[in-house]
């Protein structure tokens, strides 16, 4: 009977597992991140001054640079996307999109671009965007905030995913930026040398602890600045932490 019953029930749980596990396949995200900075901002009237971007005045100028990419198991296509509710950039109703250029697209996303709409926001247009691709744009616009948002709907999708600031060093100067990817992987190999250093000079639990102190202090110093940040910056794809500013502009 036990056999009978199991022989009944195979088909049904086999059935239903298999289809949570195709939906589960299946599933699709996108996702984001944006770092910028301000290039100019108007705090004090000053009689002649006039910020402004192609002719219009503007107090501020920011620089965000937004990483998009297909977070899913399976490609998105054109016509997955809701057409009342396209994928775009927007910023809060009193600030404004001044710009919006393409600085990196990854081969698998194709004929990526971005067209102003009616009401402020710019539009995402592509061909086919497969798993795992990213596209990078940069946004001028006149917010504090570093992070524009990245609404839209996407049939089978779950709502945009933002994961916020993601500091990559993109903006920084190149020397610096070398330094800041190299940071983390230096930190580990001094952590261990001041580990090593201690138990070879058998620094006991006395005054002389501070020796013990300051020859740990370089590796753990950079542990907690940078390899924390390295560790949480792993969310997104390898083409935006690696991503610089300088190469945008070479464009």
């Amino acid at each position: 009977m036990a056999i009978g019953s199991w022989s009944f029930l195979s088909p049904i749980i086999t059935f239903v597992l298999g289809t949570g596990y195709a939906r589960w396949n299946d599933r699709r995200h996108i996702k984001y991140c944006a770092d910028g900075e301000t290039v100019i901002h108007k705090r004090d009237a000053l009689d002649g001054l006039v910020v402004s971007h192609n002719g219009e005045p503007v107090d501020r100028i920011t620089r965000s640079l937004v990483s998009i990419w297909n977070a899913g198991k399976g490609p998105v296509k054109p016509d997955d996307v809701v057409a009342d509710n396209p994928l775009r950039i927007v910023l809060n109703d009193n600030e404004r999109i001044l710009s919006v250029r393409t600085v990196r697209c990854d081969d698998d996303v194709v004929k990526a671009e971005v067209a102003p709409s009616d009401d402020g926001s710019w539009r995402i247009n592509f061909s086919h965007w497969a798993r795992g691709a990213c596209v990078i744009f940069e946004v001028l616009h006149t917010s504090s905030a570093l992070v524009p948002k990245v609404v839209g709907t996407v049939d089978g999708f779950q709502p945009v995913k933002s994961l916020g600031r993601v500091t990559t060093g993109a903006f920084l100067p190149a020397r610096r930026r070398w330094l800041y990817r190299l940071a983390p992987a230096l930190s580990v190999p001094l952590f261990a040398f001041g580990i090593w250093a201690v138990a070879a000079l058998k620094i006991p639990p006395d005054p002389r602890a501070i020796l013990a102190l300051l020859l740990l202090a370089p590796g753990e110093f950079l542990l907690i600045v940078y390899g924390v940040e390295f560790v949480v910056n792993l969310r997104v794809p390898r083409s935006v932490r690696r991503f610089s500013i300088d190469s945008a502009r070479k464009q």
